[in-house]
């Protein structure tokens, strides 16, 4: 790994909680992340195969329900300082203890637009 998250918009790949899947933006060593409810946002980096989040910030909406299962699974995940690991160029693993994640890569809005 060369110390980076590549650029990009991410979604789940099957949704774990629910059917709404999880996603992210990572821009300029940032992150934001949406699970459905809330916009979470923070500074990150990699440290070798795993993601540091800096403080993690977040709207302040009531979420309920499946709402808000996955939004709390997404907080620990980023939280915990997941493994990252790759499957080619377009799926991202994001790992903690036994839980794992896969996200897809999406097309860049710019590129949507065109």
């Amino acid at each position: 790994m060369n110390g980076t998250l590549p650029e990009g918009r991410w979604q789940e790949v099957t949704p774990s909680i629910g059917d709404t899947p999880m996603s992210f933006q990572v821009k300029d060593d940032r992150i934001s992340a949406y699970a459905g409810c809330n916009q979470m946002m923070a500074t990150m980096e990699m440290d070798g195969d795993r993601l540091v989040i800096g403080h993690l910030a977040s709207t302040l909406m009531a979420c309920y329900g499946q709402d808000r299962k996955r939004e709390e699974a997404l907080q620990n995940l980023l939280g915990g300082n997941p493994h990252v690991k790759y499957e080619g160029d377009d799926t991202l693993i994001l790992s903690k203890g036994d839980q794992e994640y896969r996200f897809n890569k999406l097309p860049s809005l710019e590129a949507s637009k065109k």
